[in-house]
């Protein structure tokens, strides 16, 4: 009895032992979480929630400043300088259906959400006014791609679709000794194509 217990035991632990490396040996061949960057320039995640299925959440930031001056080409004298501050951020979510499979190639439609909010300011030189644009856009799209697996660690993804976005811009004109404020609203609808590309690199 002893001997035919240690035997199931042994058994036992060998089968374990090779189901433990088979399951290992999958999670290692199929990544589920990988890094995203690319054109638009976004940073993205990559996460397969199912076999055929996956989520890629991103973000973009954009901040820079710059200064305009003008010179009397009479006198040669700058008649002063303009400076401009903008900031962009946005972010937005895909969901990847996957409707193809072969080898390292897979192939997916995709359909996309995404919001964004910029902002810019100004100064008018030799004036006391100043101006600043706001503006926010949802855009919702739809785009059928293509992902290349190159290795384990390693891919490229090419989409082409469309997208429709609708944009506000609030333009506001400060005059600071009166403290005048003259505000203006434009609304924009737009229908046209999108194409992205970029890399993975899986975790």
């Amino acid at each position: 009895m002893c001997t035919a217990l240690r035997i199931h035991v042994r058994i036992l632990f060998v089968v374990t032992v090779c189901l433990l490396n088979a399951l290992t040996a999958s999670a290692q061949d199929q990544p589920k979480i990988g890094l995203t960057m690319g054109y638009p320039s976004a940073i993205g995640v990559l996460w397969h929630v199912a076999d055929r299925v996956a989520l890629r959440p991103e973000a973009t930031a954009i901040k820079n400043s710059s200064e305009s001056s003008s010179t009397d080409s009479l006198v040669g004298t700058r008649s002063g300088s303009t400076p401009s501050d903008n900031w962009q951020l946005g972010v937005g979510v895909s969901a990847l259906f996957y409707v193809s499979r072969s080898d390292a190639l897979s192939t997916y439609v995709t359909p996309r959400l995404a919001y964004a909010k910029s902002s810019t300011s100004a100064s008018v030189a030799g004036t006391s006014v100043s101006s600043t644009f706001d503006s926010r856009s949802y855009t919702t799209g739809g785009s059928f791609g293509g992902q290349y697996v190159l290795g384990r660690h390693f891919g490229l993804f090419g989409e082409l679709g469309v997208s429709y976005t609708s944009a506000t811009t609030e333009a506001s004109t400060i005059e600071t000794i009166t403290t005048a404020t003259f505000k203006t609203e434009n609304r924009t609808h737009t229908v046209g194509t999108r194409s992205g590309v970029g890399v993975i690199l899986f975790f």
